[in-house]
């Protein structure tokens, strides 16, 4: 699976002046620059093709300035995880679930930010699934994070199951599991990456399938 990304600047030998530049000569703060060089340099190259020297080479900074603001590789992909989840605008997305006017509505709202944000991610975190499965310390603060966010469907499929909506024989655990499952980042690889879904024929079908095994039939 290809890391290359036309869209974003070149950090060949011959390109990495234009990214310095586009860095750290546009009034972006230092730890900005040093996210977005790691941003671009693992989608491109992966996690083990990429260190902290290679970072800070490509952000016109030195490695000690790296090490400085973030300790580790491990310490930097963990700060990388905001600021993507930042700059990307997941908070928004999420701000559409909390406030949805039903939990039906909020169970459609999770599928549809998936679809719209799976894409903006999915480099990354092809780089963080080997990362967690190369880092066991990684591996369990990435863990904490997944936790967190189970936690979150969770709450939707309470709010149906406390609303009545929730499929006769269907319990709470069980239906975290299956919203766990087909919103995962490798649902959406095998659906889009490999197979050429188009995201909109992703969303309706895994909306489709949540309604189904969720709801009640007078409502799925």
């Amino acid at each position: 699976m290809s890391r290359q990304d036309p869209g974003r600047p070149d950090t060949t030998p011959n390109g990495n002046a234009d990214l310095t530049q586009r860095a750290t000569g546009g009034g972006l703060d230092t730890r900005t620059a040093i996210l977005r060089s790691a941003r671009t340099l693992l989608e491109q190259h992966g996690y083990h093709g990429v260190g902290l020297a290679e970072v800070a080479r490509a952000a016109g900074l030195s490695r000690q300035t790296v090490y400085l603001h973030f300790g580790s590789k491990r310490g930097l992909l963990l700060a990388l995880v905001d600021w993507v989840d930042q700059v990307e605008g997941l908070e928004e997305l999420l701000a559409v679930a909390r406030s949805a006017p039903s939990a039906v509505a909020a169970l459609d709202a999770l599928v549809h930010l998936t679809a719209v944000y799976t894409p903006r991610i999915y480099k990354l975190a092809a780089v963080l699934e080997v990362a967690r499965r190369s880092d066991p310390d990684f591996d369990a603060a990435w863990q904490d994070r997944m936790a967190h966010r189970r936690r979150n469907m969770g709450a939707v499929v309470k709010w149906l199951a406390d609303a009545g909506d929730l499929a006769d024989g269907m319990s709470v655990k069980s239906g975290t599991d299956i919203v766990w499952t087909m919103l995962s980042v490798h649902l959406f690889e095998d659906l889009v990456v490999d197979r050429g879904w188009s995201t909109e024929r992703y969303q309706a079908f895994v909306e489709d399938v949540l309604h189904h095994r969720l709801l009640p039939p007078d409502l799925g």
